[in-house]
């Protein structure tokens, strides 16, 4: 990745996914796309702004899938939130996201 030694990413395993996902979207990029990259970890999104990236986490997503009326209860959101946070430590427990508030604006906006 530019500016940033391949050996130096292979060091730091856990953060050898963002890397992966910010050389995707610099490439992209510099090929006249435009490019959202998605990324839970404090560090990956640190380093996809560094390279000028724009940035959507988990939450983001999540609460656009409310949005959408994906989630029929909030237990349903919870819970595949669950699932997500099991395949990384980049994601905050559930009841320190936004998640709980979306979702109950939207219920209040569809009653």
């Amino acid at each position: 990745m530019r500016g940033r030694p391949l050996e130096e990413a292979l060091r730091e395993p856990k953060d050898l996914g963002e890397a992966v996902v910010v050389a995707h979207g610099v490439h992209h990029r510099d090929q006249g796309h435009e490019v959202l990259v998605a990324i839970d970890g404090q560090g990956g999104q640190a380093m996809a702004a560094g390279h000028d990236l724009r940035v959507i986490t988990v939450e983001d997503v999540m609460e656009l899938a409310v949005g959408f009326g994906t989630f029929g209860t909030e237990g349903e959101l919870k819970s595949a939130y669950g699932k997500l946070r099991r395949f990384g430590d980049g994601l905050m427990p559930y009841g320190a996201t936004t998640s709980p508030m979306a979702f109950k604006g939207w219920r209040a906006r569809e009653e």
